[in-house]
């Protein structure tokens, strides 16, 4: 848990190096810092799906960078591009697509998929996260 507590308290140095999709030129779109999650906003999301053996290989700034991503992801409106992170020294990168937002009972809830390439290899995580009162994404279980 301490890792953790670490990686979310870094989440606002390392934000800005996420950025959204591909745009229609096929380009990247502009960095989206301005829009980085306090680290409180993270710390429901327990570490993303990248905590858990996709995310095996990443190390603790690329795992910020994918949480911080999923977190991102989930607050996009339905069909917008996926988010994606990457780390150019090592390689290893990600894409992050929210599915349509579901209600159970009072609260919003989406389900996700998480690709990685780790050292080459592609991965593939999914889950779901529910909107708390706070505004942040609780993983669910």
């Amino acid at each position: 848990m301490p890792a953790l507590a670490g990686l979310v308290g870094a989440a606002l140095f390392v934000s800005g190096c996420v950025t959204t999709g591909a745009g229609l030129g096929g380009g990247t779109a502009p960095d989206v810092s301005a829009l980085a999650a306090p680290a409180a906003l993270l710390a429901p999301l327990k570490g993303g799906l990248v905590a858990g053996p996709a995310g095996e290989g990443l190390t603790d700034a690329e795992k910020l960078r994918a949480v911080a991503a999923e977190y991102r992801a989930l607050e996009t409106a339905f069909g917008a591009p996926p988010t994606q992170w990457s780390d150019d020294r090592s390689g290893n990168s990600g894409e992050v697509t929210a599915a349509v937002p579901y209600r159970v009972g009072r609260q919003d809830c989406r389900s996700y998929t998480h690709q990685l390439t780790i050292k080459g290899a592609r991965r593939s995580a999914s889950g779901a996260a529910c909107r708390q009162p706070d505004g942040a994404w609780l993983l669910l279980d």
